[in-house]
């Protein structure tokens, strides 16, 4: 969770790609009853990436690793990608990961204007820093080691996710 907390942010985004509003990963088009307040609480977010996204790829079946990379997935680009890339990836974690970087691609080629291949280094970026972290090794250029395994992570995931939170 610390992870997609992390490249989501909790900054205040005005417009995300015609989206509205967007705080904590969360976007006014997608969850209108999130912007009720006119913010996104940790709290909200919590509840909905648990039942939206956490939940919706059954991710408390899947072994951390993979649990790991396709939450991620499913924050950043739905949780009917993530499953489809977990139904393909046959518990692969580097699999999955193959999949979810061809899937930006595909995106970007797709895009008839153009406008979301400013995105595709960051995504990358992204999918591979999730990648090293679900297979327990130091994502490149970072000096450091990780301060837990993906186990560890994962497990502090469905702590902070909590059982059942709506």
């Amino acid at each position: 969770m610390g992870s997609v907390r992390q490249s989501e942010g909790t900054a205040l985004v005005p417009d995300d790609n015609g989206a509205g509003r967007a705080q904590r990963g969360v976007t006014e088009r997608s969850h209108p009853e999130a912007w009720a307040d006119g913010q996104v609480t940790q709290d909200e977010a919590d509840a909905i990436y648990r039942r939206d996204y956490w939940d919706a790829i059954g991710a408390d079946d899947l072994p951390a690793g993979l649990a790991h990379i396709a939450f991620d997935t499913a924050v950043n680009m739905g949780a009917g990608t993530a499953r489809e890339l977990l139904a393909q990836a046959d518990g692969d974690v580097a699999k999955f990961a193959d999949l979810r970087r061809a899937e930006y691609r595909r995106i970007v080629a797709a895009d008839a204007d153009g406008s979301s291949a400013q995105f595709l280094d960051g995504w990358l970026a992204r999918a591979d820093k999730v990648e090293m972290e679900a297979l327990g090794q130091t994502p490149a250029g970072s000096s450091r080691a990780p301060t837990m395994t993906v186990t560890q992570a994962v497990a502090a995931a469905r702590a902070e996710l909590g059982p059942g939170a709506t």
